[in-house]
């Protein structure tokens, strides 16, 4: 395929001028060159460009000048040159620096290829001639970045299309996550210092609401064709490891596995993490169908908590090795297994571009007030994206006199987030995020306080939120709800106009930041229905958990259910939590359900009693998974206490008390006393005999668990007519093709 193009040009629109005049010169030497005049940020424009002109050029040249790193789109296209470029970047990759220095350049490999510096008055037509000569071996297009079967198209828990459209600045950084991830050539770009360290890892760090998520997602999209093998999206729930229980980053962890299986198509084994993640792993290795080979991959953890040791922050990197991990944390203690990039506040050019992205300031005075609000500001990323909405609504003066003003509630919540803010600027952020809030209705405030209340670094779906409007307003909660869902929508739609979250088509987002100011400041009345409406709606959806297929409508829901009864002090509470423990008994994470059971346990037995069936229930669901960890000592003491409290409430014939009989004689069987066991189980099957009938299902199931037994005691022959008068009555009653004759 022969190029269209000699010359894609690349340059900023601040360096117009020069452009003109290097284009000139480059086209009087007879070079065809890609040029397109307009100024362009937007995504849709941005790959438009690049599809049009750089796939069909031979070679990428920029006109790197200071302004040129500060460009969106400029950075965007040198990076898919370099990708497209491959190995061959140096011949096709050529860089113009009008600087006087090239401290400026990133890649900071690029400095050695620069042709030409610029000076007052530059000879162009030696530059032209260089770049004809560089070029003319060459016949072939860059082409596209390259692009592996079906995988290309991969994107896991991150949509495709749309990200940070309001994205400024960080560049250096944005290279410095490129270099962290390019060890062993995983990258088709050159780094900037060569072989990264570790595995080829990297961890963005730094405070809260300051654009680290931001940062990852706009790497993901600007380098996505360096990643044929896709992008994996993984939440791992941010806060502080421990705060929610110790099974908790082991059943985040799972739950995104989860995510990634189905994404991937497989078939999510229940009950057997480990299984789940050789499933994954062997799915990756496997790679495309089109090319049998595995392609590298990105693999984000958004938000590790803080405080994991190195194994606990190891188990969540990439699975296979052509992964590559990039994580962000709040967390600065991981320098052991990746590279850290420290994100401090923006610049005051960059925060001064983001404030006046929407409104640009008009004269003097108002330029001079944008000045003092990102100073103020401290150029915390978040705090200046909600006053660029403040901006235009209201203006800089308003905004400005806003800061100014430090009220008391400004000054309060500024010392409950002290350590989340920069010095000295933690009162002008606080009092942002505030008058931020006090400009939402009340229907939007609402969907602020929903996520607030429950697990803040998880998306809250939207049909969620629905519910739980319902039901606080006292609204039959399973009625039609399509105006509601509507008004959802624009109430969410509504807070994202203000950079309060993040929305997409079935769910939202606010940042941790915002939703720790909603729970330091509102602590009304509307607060608290607001929590116990939360409450009642998960009491509602959450026992489909003990069917593993209606698991992945309800995990996005479990992180909000754990945040708000982990410490139940309700019976609501505790009916949430429990059934939280048997979504994860039923997923196999133990330390989880073990966790979430002992909690239900405490609290029902606090509020209800110990003998009431609801707490012997819990107790019943916490010994069945201690038996799945392998504690089979502990699990046998609860259940003969369970059991010995429904034989004195309920009676020895009670149908809970030959659940709880049967329960413990399957955990004797397993600690090897089948003495016990069959004796537990005869006496069941008497009673099952007698009350129900010989032909009664649960009898039924009795005598095949006594013949289970009997068979391991090595009475073969009284397992054989236990099971053959199974098979008798599955006959007679069900007909010889039913499935449990065949089963029998």
């Amino acid at each position: 395929m022969q190029a269209v193009h000699d010359v894609f040009f690349s340059y900023a629109s601040a360096d117009r001028a020069t452009a003109d005049r290097v284009v000139a010169a480059l086209k009087a030497e007879g070079l065809r060159v890609w040029f397109d005049a307009t100024n362009i940020d937007d995504f849709a424009d941005i790959e438009r460009r690049i599809q049009e002109g750089l796939a069909q050029s031979k070679a990428l040249v920029a006109l790197y000048s200071r302004a040129y790193g500060q460009r969106r789109a400029c950075d965007w296209e040198l990076a898919s040159a370099l990708i497209a470029a491959g190995p061959d970047w140096r011949q096709r990759v050529l860089v113009i620096n009008p600087e006087e220095s090239a401290g400026h350049l990133e890649p900071r490999r690029l400095i050695g290829t620069r042709f030409f510096p610029l000076t007052p008055a530059p000879d162009l037509s030696t530059l032209a001639r260089t770049v004809g000569e560089t070029l003319a071996p060459i016949n072939e297009p860059l082409g596209a970045p390259p692009a592996r079967g079906a995988s290309a198209l991969r994107w896991v828990g991150l949509a495709r299309n749309g990200g940070p459209r309001h994205f400024v600045g960080r560049h250096r950084e944005i290279w410095a996550v490129h270099d962290g991830l390019a060890e062993g050539s995983v990258l088709l770009a050159p780094t900037t210092c060569g072989v990264a360290p570790r595995g080829g890892e990297a961890v963005v760090q730094g405070m809260g609401g300051i654009g680290k998520s931001l940062l990852a997602e706009e790497y993901a999209r600007r380098f996505a064709a360096a990643w044929p093998g896709g992008v994996f999206w993984l939440r791992a729930g941010g806060g502080v490891a421990g705060d929610s229980g110790a099974g908790m980053n082991e059943a985040r962890l799972d739950e995104n596995y989860r995510v990634v299986a189905r994404a991937l198509g497989l078939t999510v084994p229940p009950g057997d993490p480990a299984a789940l993640r050789w499933a994954v792993i062997r799915a990756l290795e496997a790679g495309d169908a089109d090319s049998g080979r595995e392609a590298p991959y990105l693999w984000v953890v958004d938000d590790l908590p803080h405080g994991l040791d190195a194994d606990q922050a190891r188990a969540w990197l990439a699975p296979t090795g052509a992964g590559r991990t990039l994580i962000t944390t709040r967390d600065r203690g991981l320098g052991e297994i990746a590279r850290p990039i420290d994100l401090g506040t923006l610049p005051e050019a960059e925060a001064l571009a983001l404030l006046t992205l929407d409104r640009p300031p008009q004269g003097g005075e108002e330029q001079a007030l944008a000045r003092e609000i990102v100073t103020a500001l401290g150029g915390h990323a978040l705090a200046v994206d909600v006053a660029r909405h403040l901006v235009g609504k209201r203006g800089y003066r308003a905004v400005w006199d806003g800061l100014r003003a430090r009220d008391g509630r400004a000054l309060e919540l500024a010392k409950q987030l002290r350590l989340e803010l920069p010095n000295g600027h933690d009162v002008s952020v606080a009092n942002t995020l505030l008058v931020s809030l006090d400009l939402l209705s009340v229907e939007q405030l609402d969907c602020v306080r929903v996520a607030a209340l429950g697990a803040p670094n998880h998306p809250v779906p939207l049909d969620f939120l629905a519910r739980v409007r319902r039901v606080a307003a006292g609204r039959d909660p399973e009625a039609d709800a399509a105006g509601e869902t509507d008004a959802v929508f624009i109430a969410v739609d509504g807070v994202a106009s203000h950079s309060l979250c993040e929305a997409a088509d079935t769910a939202y987002q606010v940042h941790p930041l915002v939703c720790r100011t909603v729970v330091q400041v509102f602590t009304d009345a509307r607060q608290q229905a607001l929590r116990e409406a939360m409450v009642e709606a998960l009491r509602q959806v959450l026992p489909a958990a003990e069917d593993i297929r209606r698991h992945g409508a309800l995990a996005a829901l479990i992180p909000h259910a754990q945040a708000l009864a982990l410490a139940p002090q309700t019976e609501a509470e505790a009916d949430v939590i429990g059934w939280g423990g048997r979504f994860y008994l039923e997923a196999g994470v133990y330390g989880a359900a073990r966790d979430a059971f002992q909690a239900a346990v405490e609290a029902r037995g606090r509020i209800l009693g110990p003998e009431h069936p609801d707490t012997l229930t819990s107790q019943a669901n916490l010994a069945l998974t201690l038996h799945a960890q392998g504690d089979l000592a502990g699990a046998r003491e609860m259940q003969e206490g369970v059991l010995e409290v429904l034989r004195r409430v309920l009676g020895p014939e009670h149908p809970n008390t030959l659940v709880s009989m049967n329960n413990l004689a399957e955990m004797l069987r397993a600690q090897g006393d089948l003495a016990g066991a069959r004796e537990m189980q005869d006496g069941v099957l008497e009673v099952h005999r007698r009350v129900l009938g010989p032909e009664h299902p649960d009898t039924l199931t009795s005598q095949n668990n006594l013949a289970e037994t009997l068979r391991a005691q090595g009475d073969l022959a009284g397992a054989r007519e236990m099971q053959e008068g199974v098979l008798e009555v599955h006959r007679c009653v069900l007909g010889p093709e039913h499935p449990a004759t065949l089963t029998s």
